[in-house]
């Protein structure tokens, strides 16, 4: 109750005519800040926590929330399962082509390899190939040698 009696006095108190106002001009406190308000002298400021009864309908209340409230909460509720099951979905998505890229990967390792082999063979084919054909070439060009009997001198 004392908190009570000291906010309705602090309201009459601001309600009152604060003193009277006076003739001269208030001066400027610096370079861009406002004048004083005539009225904020008079009224005291209050420091720390208001008392309850000046936070009014703010505070918690405890129990079971109002109709509106659970209908909004409800609303709500399904509006996030409907998200988390779309985030779901893409999430799935997402893993799926992630192991669809891992397959393709593998498959391309695979190839490069067999492509590689397959160079050295056909590399290893045409030096040996190329071997031969080289040999038989000279050979056809060197000349026979004869064969038979010795012929006398005349």
């Amino acid at each position: 109750m004392n908190d009570e009696e000291n906010t309705t006095q602090v309201d009459q108190q601001a309600e009152a005519p604060a003193a009277p106002e006076k003739t001269e001009v208030a001066q400027k406190r610096g370079p861009g800040r406002p004048r004083k308000a005539a009225g904020t002298a008079a009224t005291p400021r209050r420091r720390g926590r208001p008392p309850k009864s000046a936070t009014g309908t703010a505070t918690k209340r405890r129990g079971r929330p109002p109709k509106a409230m659970s209908l909004v909460m409800e609303f709500e509720r399904e509006i996030e399962a409907r998200f988390q099951a779309k985030l779901d979905k893409a999430e799935a998505q997402v893993n799926e082509l992630k192991a669809e890229l891992k397959a393709a990967q593998k498959r391309e390792r695979a190839a490069l390899k067999l492509f590689e082999k397959q160079e050295k063979a056909l590399t290893k084919f045409v030096t040996t190939w190329n071997a031969k054909e080289l040999a038989k070439v000279q050979k056809a060009a060197e000349p026979k040698k004869r064969r038979g009997r010795p012929r006398k001198n005349a």
